[in-house]
């Protein structure tokens, strides 16, 4: 049987509970109207789940339904030897929390649950987060026939920096999607590093949290949106519906362009579970 590896339900941040999603096989399979054949149901999978940790989670997530799943993605893939998970929490700075390791050899445990989803950041930095994710990936290399998958929870924009200046601003809305979808010679982006090794993307996006109610919250939105979409290649979703394209990412959503993931929008925490269990079907 072959299934879509249920998003990992995890999708975290926000997870309430868990399961498999289709994942292809390689990025190259996939379009926009046909995300190509889904991973074997025996396929060796690496699942990472990027967590955010900002102090906002404290109000966004009260019952702490990142917790609960995690827990349950614990007991799902209990005894899924094939299934290498891996922890990445995220915040101003970004910690591993589990490097990928079979729940069967390495159980889930209770500390690792609770370093995973603590809510003391001051900022939330993409950036450095999908470095410390990607480069994790990149340790374990590309071997064999591997499903790899990314799961992106955040609660909130990009905001790397204290206070609301024009720096901020300007660095949103040209470094930063550089950086994530363009680079060059010096510096691989983010967008080619996640392609070289064929990883799937699937952006979970708590929709409160990217709600501008200023102008500066507009620009980062804008640029938030901009390379989540262009690192996804998921040009459909509502949420990025009137996002500009912008210079730097929109080669990764344009008629030719692969589609490497998906954008998921929840409206509360608690609800993470059944969003997904709509989206994914085995």
């Amino acid at each position: 049987m072959r299934y879509r590896l249920v998003a990992i339900g995890l999708c975290l941040a926000s997870l309430a509970t868990v399961s498999f999603v289709g994942v292809p096989t390689s990025a190259a399979q996939g379009s926009k109207s046909d995300q190509g054949p889904p991973c074997d149901a025996n396929a060796d999978i690496d699942l990472l789940v990027l967590m955010d940790q900002s102090g906002s989670l404290a109000t966004m997530d009260p019952t702490m339904a990142r917790a609960e799943g995690l827990r349950e993605l614990g007991d799902l893939l209990g005894d899924a030897g094939h299934v290498r998970l891996a922890i990445v929490g995220f915040k101003e700075t970004a910690e591993v929390h589990r490097s990928f390791k079979s729940l069967v050899d390495a159980p889930l445990t209770t500390a690792d649950i609770a370093a995973a989803t603590v809510y003391d950041g001051q900022q939330t930095d993409y950036v450095v987060a999908l470095d410390t994710a990607i480069g994790e990936f990149e340790q374990v290399g590309k071997t064999g026939d591997r499903c790899r998958v990314l799961v992106f929870f955040t609660d909130g924009l990009y905001d790397p920096l204290k206070g609301k200046s024009k720096a901020e601003e300007e660095s949103a809305s040209d470094l930063f999607p550089f950086v994530a979808c363009t680079g060059n010679t010096d510096e691989t982006s983010l967008k080619d590093r996640l392609l070289r090794i064929d990883i799937q993307t699937f952006a979970v996006l708590l929709t409160p949290g990217f709600e501008a109610k200023t102008d500066h919250e507009e620009i980062m939105a804008t640029a938030s949106m901009q390379v989540i979409r262009g690192l996804t290649g998921d040009g459909s979703s509502p949420l990025v519906a009137n996002v500009p394209l912008g210079e730097h990412c929109n080669k990764w959503t344009d008629e030719d362009s692969v589609q490497t993931g998906e954008i998921i929008a929840v409206d509360e925490v608690a609800n993470l579970a059944n969003s997904l269990r709509r989206l994914f079907k085995h």
